[in-house]
């Protein structure tokens, strides 16, 4: 009997909890100025689980095709702040219901809950895996502290998209660039090289820091990634062509991992 009570205590508190976070959604939308239905006032309150975030996205998608397209970050940006702990399921649902506006959803639900922020690109990237890379640079610039996780979750979600993932995050803060690699080659340790590879293409200056990284996080691979890091640097070099009073390049060349500049065996030599 004991038992019993206990376990109905406990559900009675679960559904109380969840009552009030619909309640408390509902509440959110309408102080951020989301104009609702009626009936879409009624399934937010109504809601249970899984189907508040199903009730978000319908009122995403109602804005997403009317004239204010900009205002489902808004609804996005309400909902997780109210609800949290749904964070990823309303932004999965969310950019199910709005591909289009993917980038803008998981940036604003990044801002409202950075606690959240590896699972809500993790959603986001598997929600639409095509702008996977925009929604990861999207991520880490609104919460650049988490910026490892983030990348991890993204390479995680999209494996095939790693290299691209890892590029777009080292690119929105290339100070965290060696942590960016680091979390990203263990994701995906057999896409180093491609890794390395696109990232030191997006952040030249970082080549060194980047190459280091990844051999560290992946050493099995590492005479791949020293390689494809050199025709990487190789390639910038190219590009940038001569200096003004210098054929050489010598400053592009400076930028290359195989020109000095420490970095240990992880550096190509």
């Amino acid at each position: 009997m004991r038992n019993n009570l206990c376990a109905l205590t406990v559900a009675v508190a679960l559904a109380s909890g969840q009552a009030l976070a619909d309640q408390s959604t509902l509440a959110a939308l309408q102080s951020a100025g989301v104009a609702l239905t009626k009936a879409q006032a009624q399934a937010v309150k109504a809601a249970e689980g899984d189907a508040l975030a199903k009730a978000v996205a319908s009122i995403v998608s109602a804005h997403s095709t009317a004239a204010a397209p900009s205002h489902t970050a808004n609804i996005v940006a309400a909902a997780v702040a109210a609800a949290p702990a749904q964070a990823a399921n309303i932004i999965a649902e969310a950019v199910a219901a709005a591909p289009a506006q993917a980038v803008s959803i998981v940036a604003a639900g990044v801002t409202v809950a950075p606690a959240q922020a590896a699972k809500i690109v993790a959603a986001g990237v598997r929600a639409a895996p095509s702008k996977s890379a925009a929604i990861v640079a999207a991520g880490v610039t609104a919460a650049p502290s988490k910026s490892a996780a983030i990348v991890a979750a993204g390479v995680t979600a999209a494996p095939s998209k790693s290299a691209d993932i890892v590029a777009a995050g080292v690119t929105a803060a290339p100070s965290k660039s060696a942590a960016i690699i680091s979390a990203g080659v263990a994701a995906a340790p057999a896409q180093a090289p491609g890794i390395v590879a696109a990232s030191v293409a997006a952040a030249p200056d970082q080549a060194i820091a980047i190459t280091g990284a990844a051999a560290s996080a992946a050493p099995a691979h590492a005479a791949a990634i020293v390689a494809a890091a050199k025709m990487a640097a190789a390639v910038n070099t190219a590009a940038a062509g001569p200096t003004p009073g210098n054929p050489g390049n010598t400053a592009a060349r400076s930028r290359n991992p195989g020109n000095g500049g420490g970095g240990g065996s992880a550096s190509p030599n």
